[in-house]
C-alpha cells in the first residue's frame, strides 16, 4: 500500500508546483504596465518685429490653433495691442529674454505678439502668417528726418510644459537696422509686394525640456 501511495504523493506535489509557477507569470513585473503621466502642453506663437512696423504698415497676423481647428486673423494697428508684460506673456517673457542671445528687448522699440493654445499633443500641425500693408496716412505723418528700425518679422511657435519650461526646438536670433525714412518706407513696400511670410509644421515633443 506504501509503495502505491508514494508515487501518487509525488505526482500531487509536482502537479502544485505547477500550479504555483503558472500563477507567478500572471502577476505583474516591477510595476510594468502603469499608465505614464499625462502633460498639459501649450502652444505658444511668438511674432516679434521692430515696433516702428506699426508706424509704417497695417499688420495681419493669421494664427492657426490646432486644438480647435481654427484659425483667427488679427489686424495689428498699434504696438500697445499685444506687448511685452501683458497678461498672457507674462509666464513667457522670462525665457525669450534669456535664451535670445545677443539681443534685448525693448518696449520701446520691439513688438512682440502672443496667441495661446493650451492641450495641444504631439504630431499636431501649427501654422501662423504674417502680412503688411503700407499705411500711406501714417507715412505723411512720419518726421521725414527720422530713423526707423526695420527687420524680417520673426514668427516663432514653440511647447511648454507644466512648468513653464520649453519642450520643442527654439531658436530665435532677430536683428534690427536704423535707417532714414525713404529707406524703410522701400523696405515695407517690398515686404507688402512679397508672399506673406508663413511659419508652419507639426510638433514634435522632445522627451526632456530645451531650458532646464
Amino acid at each position: 500500500m506504501k509503495k502505491l501511495f508514494l508515487p501518487f504523493f509525488m505526482f500531487v506535489i509536482a502537479m502544485s508546483l505547477t500550479a504555483c509557477g503558472g500563477s507567478n507569470e500572471d502577476e505583474p513585473q516591477g510595476g510594468e504596465g502603469q499608465p505614464e503621466k499625462e502633460h498639459t502642453y501649450t502652444l505658444v506663437y511668438n511674432v516679434w518685429m521692430p515696433a516702428d512696423w506699426v508706424k509704417f504698415a497695417d499688420v495681419e497676423l493669421s494664427i492657426y490653433n490646432p486644438v480647435t481647428d481654427k484659425t483667427t486673423t488679427y489686424d495689428i494697428n498699434s504696438a500697445d495691442q499685444n506687448m511685452f508684460g501683458t497678461e498672457e506673456a507674462q509666464l513667457f517673457d522670462y525665457y525669450l529674454t534669456t535664451y535670445v542671445y545677443g539681443h534685448q528687448f525693448n518696449q520701446e522699440t520691439d513688438f512682440l505678439f502672443y496667441d495661446i493654445a493650451t492641450n495641444v499633443k504631439d504630431g499636431m500641425e501649427y501654422k501662423a502668417s504674417i502680412s503688411v500693408t503700407v499705411n500711406e496716412e501714417k507715412v505723411a505723418a512720419l518726421p521725414e528726418d527720422g530713423f526707423y528700425n526695420i527687420a524680417p518679422a520673426v514668427i516663432s511657435p514653440y511647447v511648454l510644459n507644466e512648468e513653464g519650461k520649453i519642450q520643442t526646438s527654439f531658436y530665435m536670433s532677430p536683428s534690427k537696422l536704423s535707417v532714414p525714412k525713404d529707406k524703410a518706407l522701400q523696405f515695407f513696400r517690398e515686404t507688402q509686394a512679397a508672399e506673406p511670410k508663413v511659419k508652419t509644421g507639426t510638433i514634435e515633443l522632445g522627451s526632456t525640456s530645451q531650458n532646464k
